[in-house]
């Protein structure tokens, strides 16, 4: 995605019009849970990859 159509998606409220239709999934913990996990992994790789090279 180029720089200048990553920018309009950011400010044409579609951050905003996905977080509105996932807040119902949110409201859950297990959900929390999830998202933070997958969060980890993805720090983890990163930290691995800087790791290595």
């Amino acid at each position: 995605m180029s720089e200048s159509k990553l920018h309009r998606y950011f400010l044409s409220g579609n951050i905003g019009y996905g977080a509105r239709l996932l807040a119902p999934l949110f409201t859950r913990p297990i959900a929390w849970r999830v998202l933070d996990s997958l969060i980890a992994m993805v720090m983890f790789g990163l930290a691995i990859a800087l790791l290595m090279g």
